[in-house]
């Protein structure tokens, strides 16, 4: 999750328009309770107050004129003030910043930046909230100068809530199945809906592991699940040192994945990594791989489990 997470919150560019400032209705503390119209968001300890026409479909919120927030939390993932609330420049070739604070939503710290890409006809505002112990995201688009939208989708964030003491049941959220009839990968552990698998699921799945995590956003298009196995395959190429690398859309059982494969080295042991994102219009999972180079068996193995991966 936490791959994901640095993904998908952090790989937001924001770009330009005329007006460079565009103040938000973004106090210093906002802090509310938690109400009979707040909604849970399915498959996180995320409640909200849904803004009227709008539809929650998983993790994301849409509106038919094609304003939508996403959300995502992610237990265990510390926010990272050096990081998730520094501040992006105001203007750069490709982008513009409307707006960018550091406040507290709800007892947590949080940082929120408004702006806009120059190519698109869209807008974009991310938050980003939590403590030591959860991360929280949320990723929104309105169409380009609609303010009704974007006071709408404002107004929302500022009701978001984590209830820390929900409990999850991961393995009824889990919105995928994988097939392990046939594969000598089995059940290792699950950190809070990040399960990981390994050879009869003994060891410490530090080596000759497979990992999975669902709930994601909806990925209808082959260029959704590019873009996040792309994004995803930058954090994994910040850590360790990748010699090759091949990507393609391959086909699951009929429907269209994208997969790249890698050929990297951390700490001196040489390893083969396979990343799959299968999405649908409702949601989407990864599948990731970590196998030692001098194990071609288990390489094949991890495959060919990949290969029994469906959504539900």
């Amino acid at each position: 999750m936490k791959q994901i997470l640095s993904l998908v919150a952090f790989l937001f560019v924001l770009n330009a328009c005329t007006n460079l400032d565009r103040p938000l209705d973004i106090p210093d503390i906002v802090r509310i309770s938690k109400t009979r119209e707040h909604q849970q968001i399915p498959g996180t300890r995320i409640f909200m107050v849904i803004p009227k026409g709008y539809t929650v479909s998983g993790t994301t919120i849409s509106k038919a004129d094609g304003a939508d927030i996403m959300l995502m939390e992610s237990r265990g993932r510390a926010l990272d003030k050096n990081k998730d609330m520094v501040p992006v420049p105001k203007e750069s070739r490709a982008a513009v910043t409307f707006f960018q604070k550091n406040f507290m939503l709800n007892g947590y710290q949080a940082n929120i930046i408004y702006g806009k890409v120059r190519k698109e006809k869209e807008e974009k505002i991310n938050l980003v909230t939590g403590d030591d112990s959860f991360i929280m995201v949320a990723l929104c688009k309105i169409p380009e100068n609609n303010t009704v939208d974007r006071d709408e989708i404002i107004t929302a964030l500022k009701t978001a809530i984590v209830d820390k003491s929900v409990e999850l049941d991961y393995d009824a959220l889990k919105n995928y199945s994988l097939d392990f009839s046939h594969s000598v990968f089995k059940m290792n552990k699950n950190a809070a809906g990040i399960f990981y698998y390994t050879v009869d699921g003994k060891g410490d799945a530090v080596n000759n592991f497979v990992t999975t995590m669902g709930q994601l956003p909806a990925m209808p298009r082959v260029e959704d699940m590019k873009n996040c196995a792309r994004g995803l395959a930058k954090q994994i190429v910040a850590k360790m040192v990748v010699k090759t690398g091949e990507e393609k859309v391959i086909s699951i059982r009929g429907k269209p994945a994208y997969e790249i494969t890698m050929k990297a080295e951390l700490g001196g042991i040489s390893q083969n990594v396979y990343l799959l994102i299968l999405g649908n219009d409702k949601s989407a999972v990864y599948y990731l791989g970590y196998i030692n180079d001098d194990q071609p068996a288990l390489w094949k193995e991890c495959k060919q489990l990949a290969q029994t991966l469906q959504l539900k």
